[in-house]
């Protein structure tokens, strides 16, 4: 069953944040914890909290956050890897990367989990671990500044 559970902050550079929604509690509570500090630093943040079941479409407002969005951070985890949606999601961020309207990076929570093809090093955003999210949530938004003043969608 599907249930809208979506965190959005307005603003002129939007992040979609594409994440599993069935992770590990400990890495349910780093994207939480991640988006809200990058909320708290006036960075726009659509993180979508739906639970689609196998024969749910994706809803509009998921297409459009993905169509407004600047920048993709994917939240990779064995969990990502293995959901029907998430893989969804990618293909159309990858598409929007290859036409030049989205910057992508990937934060590799499970250091084993190789990258989606088609990303190299240079894409990844490797946290250290044990996690520090403060460190964490300083090097993802230099990042996605940078992002967000270097490459305009078309």
């Amino acid at each position: 069953m599907m249930t809208d559970d979506s965190v959005e902050q307005s603003g002129s550079c939007e992040i979609f944040i594409s994440h599993s929604t069935r992770p590990m509690p400990d890495r349910r509570q780093l994207t939480d914890d991640l988006v809200g500090a990058l909320c708290r630093r006036g960075l726009s943040v659509y993180l979508d909290r739906t639970r689609l079941e196998v024969d749910e479409p994706v809803y509009p407002q998921l297409d459009a956050a993905i169509e407004r969005a600047r920048i993709g951070v994917v939240i990779l985890t064995h969990r990502y890897l293995e959901s029907q949606w998430c893989m969804l999601e990618l293909e159309t961020m990858t598409d929007r990367r290859a036409a030049g309207r989205m910057r992508l990076f990937v934060l590799r929570l499970d250091p084993e989990c190789a990258l989606p093809p088609g990303f190299t090093e240079k894409d990844a955003i490797e946290p250290v671990s044990p996690i520090d999210l403060t460190a964490l949530a300083n090097q993802v938004e230099r990042i996605l500044r940078q992002a967000c003043y270097s490459s305009p969608p078309a």
